[in-house]
């Protein structure tokens, strides 16, 4: 008597398991999906609390040295404009002290822009972003405060997140 499978057993065995892993198929490649979608995701949040950040800096630095006609945070829908004499020369055309930060809806990007310099792009795909200039908190013996509403969707699918940020007086 012979010992080993025969051709048949082989066979069977064979398509059996090619079902199996036909079956496995379509989960692993969901799943997979979903981490690449949940890594891009953490990369755009990752940005997005980069921008925030350089945002809420530049924010404190506006106004300063400015007159008291002067409107230190220009806001539209789309784009803030931050105005600061940092070096006091009278000027606002030096590197820093003219600052744009911008979304594009057309192509999906944050930019900014240093002084005179070009845009440079912060955050690319986002869904949207808009900005707002609202009231803030009038603190006693310091200047009125404005605060400065970013709305952002990082997908077209999420839900919208609001942040405010205000510039600290001491």
């Amino acid at each position: 008597m012979r010992s080993g499978f025969t051709w048949l057993e082989l066979l069977l065995a064979t398509s059996v398991a090619a079902v199996f892993l036909a079956l496995a198929q379509g989960p692993l490649l969901h799943f997979s999906s979903l981490l690449t979608d949940q890594y891009t995701t953490s990369a755009k949040q990752r940005q997005l609390d980069r921008f925030l950040l350089m945002l809420k800096t530049e924010l404190i630095q506006a106004g300063y040295a400015l007159g008291d006609d002067a409107e230190p945070v220009q806001v539209s829908s789309d784009e803030v404009l931050l105005l600061a004499d940092l070096n006091r020369d009278g000027d606002l055309n030096d590197t820093r002290e003219r600052i744009s930060y911008r979304f594009r809806a057309a192509d999906k990007k944050l930019q900014r822009r240093p002084g005179s310099g070009s845009y440079q792009t912060l955050v690319e795909e986002v869904g949207a972003i808009s900005f707002s200039l609202g009231p803030g908190r009038d603190l006693p013996m310091s200047p009125p405060q404005h605060c400065l509403g970013v709305g952002v969707r990082l997908d077209p699918d999420a839900e919208d997140i609001s942040y405010t940020l205000c510039p600290i007086f001491l």
